[in-house]
């Protein structure tokens, strides 16, 4: 896995806030390859305890949206 970007969450980065994150990116620039440990971007949410509400609302809502634009174009197969 290489992802762009990394969001973590919960009381651990909240009360440790940049102290945690720091730790976390040390150990990635130390185990991971070069250039997926330099190219993620790593941040703290700020969602609090609403995060996993609200990634849920999203995901019902893309798909809400895309169901709605397959029937109105005829597109049935996701490209």
């Amino acid at each position: 896995m290489n992802p762009n970007s990394v969001i973590f969450a919960g009381p651990l980065f909240r009360q440790g806030g940049d102290f945690i994150l720091d730790q976390v990116k040390d150990v990635i620039r130390r185990r991971a390859l070069e250039k997926s440990g330099s190219d993620a971007r790593l941040q703290i949410s700020n969602l609090g305890s609403d995060a996993a509400a609200l990634g849920a609302a999203i995901l019902i809502t893309q798909q809400v949206l895309e169901n709605l634009y397959r029937e109105k174009t005829g597109v049935h197969a996701r490209a």
